[in-house]
């Protein structure tokens, strides 16, 4: 939920709100992403940025912008948002790697098989304020340091299969759910 209490849905057909046990739909308004929503992420500022088939759509108040290829994104197939405590946002991909975006800035940075991952289909992202971890689809877990994707060995948290989140604990410790369990 976000800080106003509101519960933001993606749906195969768009966007949804619920608030104070009201649904709004915001599926055929105008400016709004539709169809396929995979991601949603409140920044620390407030902004709710969206993730899916035709890019990454940030929602600020009314207003929405939409960043695509053309603005410097990889892919517009945007898969998973994540978010450095410094406000850095991490955007997955289905085909086009990681692309970072620095708070206030428009300008990406780009993480793909040429920057070290083993896989251009992103499917989690983890910030937990030291590292960054990215899951791939063929089953890699990946820590990004000095603006380098290194894959972690074979059994180092890749044996659930493909990545579908990556959770850190109180202790440290991260969990890894996959299509093979955890």
């Amino acid at each position: 939920d976000t800080a106003d209490g509101a519960v933001w849905v993606g749906t195969p057909r768009g966007l949804a709100r619920i608030l104070g046990g009201r649904i709004t739909s915001f599926v055929g308004r105008d400016g709004y992403p539709q169809g396929g929503i995979r991601a949603i992420h409140e920044d620390r500022a407030g902004n709710l940025w969206i993730g899916n088939r035709a890019g990454l759509h940030r929602l600020r108040t009314d207003s929405v912008t939409t960043f695509t290829r053309a603005n410097g994104l990889t892919s517009n197939n945007v898969s998973v948002i994540g978010e450095e405590p410094d406000g850095t946002l991490w955007i997955g991909t289905f085909d086009g790697g990681v692309n970072k975006l620095k708070r206030g800035s428009t300008r990406f940075s780009r993480y793909t098989v040429a920057q070290g991952l083993r896989s251009n289909d992103v499917s989690a992202i983890l910030c937990d304020g030291q590292y960054v971890w990215i899951g791939t689809l063929d089953g890699n877990l990946h820590l990004v340091r000095n603006d380098r994707a290194l894959a972690l060995p074979a059994g180092e948290g890749a044996s659930a299969g493909h990545a579908l989140q990556i959770l850190d604990d109180r202790r440290g410790s991260l969990w890894v759910s996959g299509q093979r369990g955890i």
